[in-house]
């Protein structure tokens, strides 16, 4: 297990309930702090995410790192790609970068106009959702990030947290700092249906989301846990 601070990681083995190491992060802006991390699927590198854009890459196995200012703000998250092969990142910047865990060249990036809010990949389908925190959302192809479709609702502007894809990438579950739990048409981007997580007051708002197979689980701040069953007709 990892747990980070402003500029250190610890490294934890939870069966001996122990630390076993840390490692210490800096980049070039002395005030920087860390602002996301990640871990590899096969945990032998360590991907963060600093508040002046700085992404750090620790290989473990060759006690190696590679560091490089990618974004013009904090970078909040980071996913990794093709086994391992790349690295899918976003910022306040409003910027969706896909770079080269090697040697973090950009291979593609996307511009949005204000923060990235959410980042969703499904990479099974090759597919990845983005939104940032006023009225640009989008769904485009991992590989070579073109574009499939833009979100279509009759709002203003929203706003969201989670996202989830399902049925192998053809629709996408997402919530927003409320209460509310959209399912969305990817090729489309039309807006299927929306309904409610239950509320014991007016300050909840949903803070997690998991999809397992037809069923969706929700998890409120009030500690509400509710499983909704999606039946494709």
């Amino acid at each position: 297990m990892l747990l980070s601070g402003q500029n250190y990681i610890d490294f934890w083995d939870i069966k001996l309930k122990s630390k076993i190491g840390s490692l210490k992060v800096f980049s070039d802006e002395p005030l920087a702090k860390i602002s996301s991390i990640n871990v590899s699927q096969y945990a032998g590198v360590i991907a963060v995410g600093m508040t002046d854009g700085t992404v750090f890459l620790y290989n473990r196995a060759s006690n190696s790192s590679v560091k490089k200012i990618i974004h013009d703000g904090t970078v909040n998250h980071i996913h990794f790609l093709s086994a391992d092969r790349y690295l899918l990142t976003s910022g306040t910047d409003g910027q969706v970068i896909k770079s080269a865990v090697s040697n973090l060249e950009e291979t593609y990036s996307k511009q949005l106009k204000n923060r990235v809010s959410t980042l969703v990949i499904d990479e099974s389908s090759n597919k990845s959702f983005v939104s940032d925190v006023l009225d640009k959302q989008m769904f485009f192809m991992l590989d070579n990030g073109k574009s499939i479709s833009e979100i279509n609702y009759t709002a203003r502007f929203r706003w969201f947290r989670l996202g989830e894809f399902y049925g192998e990438g053809e629709f996408l579950i997402t919530t927003t700092p409320k209460t509310d739990i959209s399912l969305w048409d990817v090729s489309s981007g039309n807006e299927l249906f929306t309904w409610n997580s239950k509320t014991l007051s007016l300050g909840s708002t949903n803070l997690d989301l998991m999809v397992n197979k037809n069923k969706i689980l929700t998890f409120t701040s009030e500690g509400v846990y509710q499983v909704w069953d999606l039946t494709k007709e």
